[in-house]
């Protein structure tokens, strides 16, 4: 239809979201209004509570995370897989200045607190103990519970409700890797547009990591491997995941190396919780519903997001950052598990022994064929 992607960001007519008098049509989410004269378009929605304390502590089932508002809330259950679960509050915000997340927790992976719009959506994994969970309001209705239970008496009681299964699953071994060294070499793009030094740098650290993590994924183990760029040029995000999607892998791991302090940290992509139904008006115009390749395979995603962000701190002798979900074109469009890998460096940059030991701690959070297995010699790159 008439809506079109700019920097990353969806552009839409005015005239889709605001009548002639200024006013919000029907199908927009929120109270606008659009002022001629001054040429501002305003929202006028407001919360109707804001997030005041957030915990997590110990209870009779298990582990539990508590969270209140200075209001009413109705935590909904959008998903509730292991790898991937998910609670939407309607109308409710949060304020990561006013108020400090839980720290990570074996039994919440990956927590996070991410505002949708005016909704406010809780995402996480559950840890290897739980057995089920259970979600309770409290009796004055401005807050919620989520318990994640450890004695399966209790599933089978009812106190307890089972995780669902996850909508897809890795390949028990891969076959095709898809690898993405991250940032890029001397020129953005077509334009010739320079990068800088330190761009450049980290581009040239992402491909010397991708080719040493290639050659052992295809020598080592006889698997497949798919590099999106060479060293010296930088393809657009869209271009990179289109290669992937066109060579079938089974995994697209993209590796980013930054200038900062800190263990390392992975990312998934971020897809919608729900599909509003598009309305007759927008249908006319041909828009249709969103929908993003990642939507079924979060769940793998997570999964190997965790194993191989925990074996790259246990190499390094570090903490992980974490497992959180971003929105990311390299990410969102692919047809297969997709992962971000981020890893810190120092200005010294990296030496030949901690490529050694980034390589081995990603290896160990794949799930690869025995060594020796259908290994081709001479099995090169693509």
């Amino acid at each position: 239809g008439a809506a079109f992607l700019w920097r990353g960001r969806l552009q839409v007519p005015l005239a889709l979201v605001v009548d002639d008098t200024g006013a919000a049509r029907p199908w927009t989410g929120v109270d606008l209004r659009f002022d001629r004269a001054a040429r501002t378009l305003r929202a006028e929605a407001r919360a109707r509570a804001t997030v005041r304390e957030a915990r997590l502590a110990p209870g009779v089932l298990g582990w539990k995370l508590e969270v209140r508002a200075d209001g009413p809330v109705e935590p909904k259950v959008l998903r509730a897989e292991r790898a991937s679960f998910v609670v939407s509050i309607p109308s409710v915000d949060y304020d990561p200045m006013l108020l400090d997340l839980p720290l990570e927790h074996p039994w919440f992976q990956g927590l996070r607190f991410r505002p949708e719009g005016r909704d406010l959506s809780i995402v996480f994994a559950a840890g290897p103990g739980a057995v089920g969970w259970t979600l309770t309001r409290t009796r004055d209705g401005d807050g919620f519970e989520v318990i994640l239970g450890f004695d399966e008496r209790d599933l089978r009681e009812g106190t307890l409700r089972e995780f669902e299964l996850a909508r897809a699953t890795l390949p028990t071994e891969l076959r095709t890797v898809v690898l993405d060294p991250g940032h890029g070499g001397g020129r953005r793009d077509d334009t010739g547009a320079a990068r800088s030094e330190r761009e450049q740098e980290e581009g040239a650290l992402a491909h010397t990591l991708a080719s040493q993590l290639a050659r052992e994924l295809a020598e080592t183990y006889g698997l497949e491997v798919v590099l999106t760029r060479d060293p010296f040029t930088d393809p657009p995000a869209d271009v990179r995941i289109e290669r992937a999607n066109r060579e079938g892998g089974d995994l697209y791991l993209s590796l980013h190396v930054h200038h900062r302090a800190g263990g390392p940290a992975a990312f998934v992509a971020r897809v919608p919780t729900e599909t509003t139904p598009v309305p007759p008006e927008l249908d006319r115009l041909g828009f249709r519903a969103f929908r993003e390749g990642q939507e079924p395979l979060l769940a793998a995603s997570r999964r190997v997001a965790r194993n191989v962000v925990q074996g790259v701190a246990e190499a390094l002798d570090t903490p992980a950052l974490g497992v959180y979900e971003e929105s990311l074109t390299e990410l969102q469009g692919a047809l297969m598990p997709a992962v971000m890998l981020e890893i810190p460096v120092g200005d010294e940059g990296l030496s030949p022994f901690q490529v050694d030991r980034i390589v081995a701690g990603i290896l160990a959070g794949l799930p690869l064929p025995e060594v020796g297995d259908g290994v081709d010699e001479g099995e090169e790159p693509r």
